[in-house]
């Protein structure tokens, strides 16, 4: 983290240390510049505001596949993504973006201000700066920071206005809100991003969300976390943040940036990408992109939604194995697995190519297994202020906000909502839990193959056995506890034969 002015996060971690110009360096290192591959810099078009409307908002507020910013395939992939996602809902229909809000709200033009520190400074301002910036789209000529503000942040667009002027035409950038509504897809000029802001306070959107905004602290937690996560390939990462403070009283100005969801392989002409909530939706089976997705015709009507089914559970359940082996053996930190976090790469033959997961902050660290696997240090640099290794022997999960949960309890608010939530409340011809139940069968072969045989066969009468392997009556979220149980006892049984000499 480096800073320009006062740090707007309290209780900054030990081991800060100041460098040249009032800057600041933390532990652990800045994380690496991204790793997926995107397409080539893409020149921002120049949005022009429709008769009688804010000059911020771009003149087509519908968001169409026609729309003229595509002019590329990867520019009708990412449009694909908003256009998709806003229109389809499986697990809360009466919550699409596209009904729910006026189109006018969808879609607008994000505003920027190049600025330095010493710009900043004279207007008794301050930045902090969460990652590394270089390579980022916050990165402007001549050792600048790219300010941007979310296209519907009335407040923030009149302060930054009164201290910096208003941007010029070639200052803003298309942009198109994701179904978070806090999360935008932006037009920049490296191409396609995504930017997490606060939640808009624009009338237009009628939200009183105080608990959405975003702050200094998330945003230094995410970006701690995604260097944390460096190299695992499941996570959407979150590399680099800002938060500016003004002494005006107002709440700092934050912006996080998120990776676009590619896949690893690199974007390829075909490729298509959704949050899950659009795949379990039965009228995006019907839809011209559905029909390529599951591979259905006309004359597939009478069995369409078998045909989604059948696909949901054989092509998301394997993703779904690989990302709870990752934590239950690697990471040993637990995403929020619920529709709208979790973004399916498809290629053009309908494969699963990437299952990807966002949301950084969100991720609940198990002290009790970090401290059996030895990835203490790995972790240690993340949320040092509610970390508590002192205490590592909690069987909870516990979030940065500080609410906690049992492993079984977590996953079933989480990963149920993709598993039960959408054949109950929309008819799809789907077994409740069906895509859990057969990716956590999968996960049971994997954790088989990871854990010793002999050790296991030790392990046979315990609960912790049964439900994992047994049970049959045992829910997708308690074999996931019992899993997680085994290991953590696997991985500390070895610590004891190590602390006593003997051969772990």
């Amino acid at each position: 983290m480096t800073r320009i002015g006062k740090d707007p996060c309290e209780n900054r971690p030990d081991g800060e240390q100041p460098i040249a110009g009032g800057r600041t360096s933390s532990n652990p290192p800045d994380p690496a510049p991204a790793t997926r591959s995107v397409p080539p810099a893409l020149q921002p078009l120049n949005a022009k505001p429709a008769n009688n409307s804010s000059p911020y908002l771009h003149k087509r507020a519908r968001v169409t596949l026609s729309d003229p910013l595509i002019e590329t395939p990867y520019d009708k992939y990412a449009i694909g993504l908003v256009f998709h996602e806003g229109q389809f809902n499986g697990s809360r229909p009466n919550e699409r973006l596209a009904s729910q809000l006026m189109p006018s709200t969808v879609r607008g033009v994000s505003p920027f201000w190049d600025l330095d520190e010493r710009t900043i400074a004279r207007k008794r301002g301050s930045l902090t700066v969460f990652g590394d910036l270089r390579g980022s789209p916050f990165e402007a000529p001549d050792g600048k920071v790219r300010i941007r503000l979310h296209y519907g942040d009335r407040a923030n667009l009149e302060r930054m206005t009164e201290l910096f002027g208003l941007p010029a035409p070639e200052q803003r950038e298309p942009a198109f809100m994701r179904s978070s509504y806090r999360t935008v897809l932006i037009k920049t000029g490296s191409g396609w991003q995504q930017f997490k802001f606060s939640i808009p306070d624009d009338p237009r959107f009628a939200f009183d969300a105080p608990h959405k905004q975003l702050l200094p602290q998330e945003v230094k937690t995410a970006v701690q976390f995604s260097a944390a996560l460096q190299g695992n390939s499941h996570y959407i990462r979150e590399p680099a943040g800002i938060a500016l403070s003004f002494d005006d009283g107002a709440a700092p100005i934050t912006a996080l940036w998120r990776e676009m969801p590619v896949a690893r392989r690199g974007f390829m002409p075909g490729d298509f990408v959704a949050p899950i909530h659009v795949l379990t939706d039965p009228e995006f089976a019907q839809s011209e992109r559905g029909r390529i997705v599951f591979g259905t015709s006309a004359q597939d009507l009478s069995s369409i939604g078998e045909i989604q089914a059948s696909w949901l559970v054989r092509e998301l359940a394997p993703k779904l194995a690989a990302i709870l082996m990752s934590e239950l053996t690697d990471t040993h930190a637990h995403a929020e697995l619920h529709e709208q976090n979790i973004d399916v790469v498809i290629d053009a033959n309908g494969r699963v190519v990437d299952m990807l997961v966002k949301d950084m902050s969100d991720i609940a660290l198990d002290y009790r297994a970090i401290a059996a696997a030895g990835h203490i240090e790995r972790w240690s640099g993340a949320q040092t202020n509610a970390m508590a290794y002192a205490s590592p022997i909690s069987d909870h999960l516990q979030l940065p906000t500080g609410r906690r949960y049992t492993v079984e309890r977590f996953h079933e608010a989480f990963l149920g909502s993709i598993g039960t939530r959408p054949s109950e409340s929309i008819g799809l011809p789907l077994a409740p839990s069906a895509i859990a139940e057969q990716a956590t069968h999968m996960l049971a072969e994997k954790i088989r193959r990871w854990l010793p045989g002999a050790w296991l066969q030790t392990r046979r009468h315990e609960q912790a056995y049964g439900r994992a392997f047994g049970a049959s009556t045992a829910t997708p979220y308690e074999r996931i506890a019992a899993f997680r149980q085994l290991i953590v006892e696997y991985l500390e049984e070895g610590i004891a034969k190590d602390a006593i000499g003997q051969p772990s």
